[in-house]
């Protein structure tokens, strides 16, 4: 008898009369449906060949909302934390790539024209060895003003973005629910 392994729901858990009040809020909507996602990451996260299985377990919607998720999360706050997670997120195998696909899937083309101009801008300073730690990443802000002046920039245009980009993520979740949610 060939028995299958039971296949883990990352789905929230949510009463349907809290779905429909989240309807005209983004940010809970988005939230809501990230966080079990990012629990299950924080459970495996010490082991990269652990992340890649639970992120291989996680289906498309979800693989989309965590790439791009991820990264707006820590990117929203402040130029250093901006610039430093777009480093970091560039070195990391994969990642880059999967938030670029994820910008097509969810249909959010602003962040992902964005994304191609700040990996553009930010290849110079790119190295392939060792990803760039956050002291190092503010020490090339520092260093040189006209690079600052455009990281500075791109960061401007994320954050006007972000409204736009909350809708177009919480649409998407919305569009897709069963992806997202188990109604109890």
């Amino acid at each position: 008898m060939d028995q299958k392994k039971e296949k883990n729901d990352y789905r929230a858990v949510i009463m349907p009369s809290v779905w429909e009040a989240m309807a005209n809020d983004d940010l809970a909507t988005i939230r809501t449906c990230f966080n079990p996602l990012i629990q299950a990451y924080k459970q495996v996260s010490a082991n990269p060949q652990q992340i890649f299985a639970l992120y291989s377990e996680f289906n498309n919607g979800q693989q989309a909302l965590f790439a791009v998720w991820t990264y707006l999360a820590h990117a929203i706050h402040g130029t250093d934390e901006f610039h430093w997670r777009t480093l970091y997120t560039q070195h990391m195998a994969g990642r880059y790539g999967a938030m670029q696909q994820a910008c097509v899937y969810m249909r959010l083309p602003v962040l992902g024209a964005l994304l191609h101009e700040l990996a553009e801008a930010t290849r110079p300073v790119l190295r392939n060895e060792s990803a760039i730690a956050m002291n190092e990443a503010k020490a090339l802000l520092a260093g040189d003003p006209a690079y600052s002046a455009t990281i500075t920039a791109l960061e401007r245009r994320l954050l006007g973005a972000m409204p736009e980009t909350y809708d177009r993520i919480a649409a998407f979740i919305r569009s897709e629910p069963d992806d997202f949610v188990s109604m109890i």
